[in-house]
């Protein structure tokens, strides 16, 4: 999972070194409000920990998964291959989906 904030004065997107799981966590480590030197337009800008979103780091992750099971099948044979490839599809998407849960933790919750 990856956390990111956009910039107040040039609204583009700054991504946190953080990893944080939840967004109580990352206030912990970073306070409820804190300064980001943007990257993009050299600005400092004050950012709230309710600004701070979270999106998926597996764009693929069923695929990649996939080709790493069908290499390591391929050792076996045609038939390993296959049975590779669908174990590996479904780890891979396992983890995507356990991402995708933890990204839509982060973003449901609010610190007051």
């Amino acid at each position: 999972m990856k956390l990111f904030c956009h910039c107040n004065i040039c609204k583009k997107k700054v991504q946190l070194a953080s990893s944080s799981s939840t967004r109580q966590e990352f206030s912990n480590n970073w306070g409820q409000n804190f300064n980001i030197n943007c990257p993009h337009c050299q600005s400092q800008t004050q950012i709230n920990i309710n600004m701070v979103k979270a999106e998926s780091s597996f764009k693929n992750g069923i695929g990649i998964g996939g080709v790493i099971g069908g290499i390591l099948g391929a050792f076996a044979g045609p038939a390993g291959m296959f049975l590779g490839v669908g174990l590996g599809a479904s780890v891979g998407g396992g983890a995507r989906l356990t991402n995708k849960n933890a990204v839509d933790v982060f973003n449901n919750s609010y610190i007051k």
